[in-house]
């Protein structure tokens, strides 16, 4: 018997016209009992991105900070370090309920392949960029940061490690960022699956992808259900079934990710949670939300093993050295 699933997210476009409007639209959604929100997810729907995904995460976080986002990033427009870079450090300021969307295709690139690996987007491209960008998250341990007054060392540099990543995407790092408290950010990828993934979303009318051989039986993703809903306005018959295909889904033992249009309001996101969250208690009221991964239940991010060498000697290269009795020591600002 397939056991229910009340999981829910939804996916917004990073655009909103009334300041006032869309204040009140994210403070219910980070106060309702949704996992996490999308921004910049790829649809059927043509809509003109007026925000950086990560530019309205970073927004977000600062006025909404219960909220836990997966911003969408394509290694067809980026390279993995400056999105290794860019979400780690909105994983630190929110501390850990950031994650990435790894998405193909960027919507603002019109022809071409990747600026920065000269090769053609498509999964292949996406996988690679997924296991640098994770490489670089554990450059910086944050179990370097001692802060330790006696030995007067602040960062034991000595951890901190080359990635030395190189295939389609070449990065050495390290990353200026430490490590998450997640270990690194949940990262999702869309109809596909890549070695790192923690999450799948499955676009509407996509078959399930087969499994590459790199994954494991054992490590298989969540997989989410996108539903694209319209605005009542606009067709109230098919917003209603399309509650009922999400309500299917969920029935399926699923996950499902709303897809909400650029026109939604604090009416609409009500009507869909109040439809599909179910018993789902509300986001919690103690001090400090959970992370990414606590609420979806994934494992923390492990520290990895075939990183490079030591970026930094104890006593040598570093920004800044400190005579502190017999031993030279390191420090990094």
């Amino acid at each position: 018997m397939t056991t229910p699933n009340n999981r829910l997210a939804l996916a917004l476009p990073v655009v909103w016209n009334s300041p006032s409007a869309a204040e009140a639209l994210w403070s219910s959604i980070e106060d309702a009992p949704v996992d996490f929100v999308v921004l910049g997810l790829p649809g059927t729907r043509p809509v003109r991105r007026v925000l950086d995904p990560s530019i309205a995460a970073a927004a977000l976080q600062s006025r909404h900070p219960r909220l836990r986002l997966l911003v969408a990033l394509s290694a067809e427009r980026e390279h993995p370090y400056n999105i290794a870079r860019r979400i780690g450090s909105l994983d630190s300021v929110s501390n850990g309920r950031i994650g990435w969307l790894a998405i193909d295709r960027d919507a603002e690139r019109t022809a071409g392949g990747s600026v920065w690996a000269h090769a053609e987007p498509g999964s292949e491209l996406t996988a690679d960029a997924v296991a640098a960008a994770i490489a670089l998250w554990h450059t910086w341990p944050r179990a370097a940061i001692v802060a330790d007054r006696t030995r007067g060392v602040f960062i034991e540099s000595e951890q901190i490690r080359f990635a030395d990543h190189d295939g389609l995407f070449r990065s050495r790092g390290p990353l200026n960022v430490p490590s998450s408290t997640q270990g690194h950010p949940v990262v999702a990828t869309v109809d596909h699956a890549a070695p790192g993934t923690d999450l799948v979303i499955r676009l509407p009318n996509t078959n399930d992808a087969p499994r590459p051989a790199g994954i494991a039986a054992g490590a298989a993703p969540q997989v989410w259900q996108t539903v694209e809903v319209p605005h009542p306005a606009d067709d109230q018959q098919l917003f209603a079934r399309r509650l009922d295909n999400a309500r299917d889904v969920q029935a399926g033992g699923a996950s499902v990710l709303v897809s909400l249009p650029a026109e939604t309001d604090l009416a609409v996101v009500t009507a869909v949670i109040s439809a599909l969250a179910g018993a789902q208690p509300s986001r919690e009221r103690g001090p400090e939300p959970e992370s990414l991964r606590e609420r979806l239940g994934l494992a923390v991010g492990g520290a990895l093993t075939d990183l490079g060498k030591s970026a930094y000697a104890p006593a040598g290269l570093s920004s800044h050295t400190e005579k502190n009795g017999p031993e030279q020591r390191s420090h990094i600002f």
